[in-house]
């Protein structure tokens, strides 16, 4: 009915680009303390600590499904591919382009490869490499327990990564994408292991965070 349809006048609601809420979707959707400590060390201009009450993202992108008794399988992530991921102990530095970088970059060589004895890792070709390389240091297969940082890792990228793609109407074919998104800037945000950010340490310099969107 024509009759029945008014014509409204409303002001478009402008979001306050300074809300922790925006800043915690720019990040990756790290967690509140995190952004707290960026704003105390400087590294993020914004002053605004307005909490928010919950990330509908977050929270389906961290739920995990019921432990099971049984010997794990390495599953593919969206059904696409998997992911290799480096993890350096002192800074907490990940990312996929690690050993050149760090000899080249740093001058210092890696002295040992902390593996769980993944396929990817007990090749016959790839331990040749590594004997010729340093040395490697291998644990018990299916005890998580003993790569406690490397898993730990893990689950915090995964959970990023399924944040992000909640959020958007993307395939999940784009998966990747914010894979390496989330990588990149956790390694701009601080760490509870040193005062500095891994960006930091790697390059010398405080990250630029300001040019991060959604």
């Amino acid at each position: 009915n024509v009759n029945s349809i008014y014509n409204v006048s409303n002001k478009r609601v402008k979001h306050n680009l300074d809300s922790t809420y925006l800043w915690h979707c720019h990040l990756a959707h790290i967690c509140k303390k995190r952004i707290e400590k960026l704003q105390q060390d400087g590294l993020l201009k914004s002053t605004d600590d307005e909490s928010f009450y919950q990330c509908v993202s977050c929270l389906s992108g961290k739920m995990t499904r019921k432990s099971f008794h049984i010997i794990p399988k390495r599953r593919l992530m969206f059904l696409a591919s998997f992911i290799l991921m480096f993890v350096d102990h002192l800074d907490m530095c990940h990312d996929k382009v690690f050993k050149n970088e760090v000899e080249n970059q740093l001058g210092k060589t890696i002295k040992a490869l902390l593996s769980d004895q993944g396929g990817e890792y007990i090749s016959q070709e790839f331990k040749d490499y590594l004997k010729a390389c340093g040395i490697i240091q291998l644990t018990p297969r299916y005890t998580p327990k003993h790569n406690g940082v490397s898993e730990r890792r893990n689950r915090t990228l995964l959970a990023m990564v399924q944040s992000m793609m909640n959020l958007t109407t993307l395939p999940l074919s784009f998966w990747d994408y914010a894979l390496e998104d989330a990588a990149r800037i956790l390694n701009m945000v601080s760490t509870k292991k040193v005062d500095k950010t891994p960006y930091e340490l790697w390059f010398g310099k405080v990250p630029n965070l300001s040019y991060l969107k959604i």
